[in-house]
């Protein structure tokens, strides 16, 4: 992806009074560096990478990057699947339930591949499914409440 699409991105995900409520290069598992590594959220460190074997076929595996961002935030914490094949990150989602965190998904109207939210959805993981187009707007009122 290019850097104008993660600029837009992350300037549509402030909330009104200017916070980012996501830092996208700590969100995009599949862009932590090295296919060796996977990305992981440390409350004190921030973004980092953790080499370790792959999880489920994976690595960088979403999983693991929910996994570390529910230990590090809890019930701070909202992660959001969209639109993939497969079923990474839903073993992740677990711990992010497990710790009292939310989850939203990507709706299966726009999806152009529902595996991943259809995996997390039937799993009982998600909390509600939206619309690409509705997501800024409750991802702002979610962030006032967290």
């Amino acid at each position: 992806m290019k850097a104008d699409f993660y600029s837009m991105i992350t300037h549509d995900l402030r909330n009104p009074a200017g916070k980012v409520l996501v830092a996208l290069e700590m969100l995009l598992a599949g862009k932590s560096g090295a296919d060796d590594f996977h990305l992981g959220v440390s409350a004190a460190r921030g973004t980092i990478a953790i080499r370790t074997e792959p999880v489920n076929g994976f690595r960088p595996s979403t999983s693991v990057l929910f996994e570390s961002a529910a230990n590090a935030y809890a019930a701070r914490l909202a992660c959001v699947i969209l639109t993939g094949m497969g079923n990474d990150g839903v073993s992740g989602l677990r711990r992010v339930k497990d710790r009292d965190g939310y989850v939203i998904a990507q709706d299966e109207a726009p999806s152009l591949i529902y595996g991943v939210p259809r995996e997390a959805v039937n799993a009982g993981l998600v909390d509600v499914s939206l619309p690409l187009n509705l997501m800024v707007e409750y991802m702002n009122t979610l962030a006032n409440k967290l």
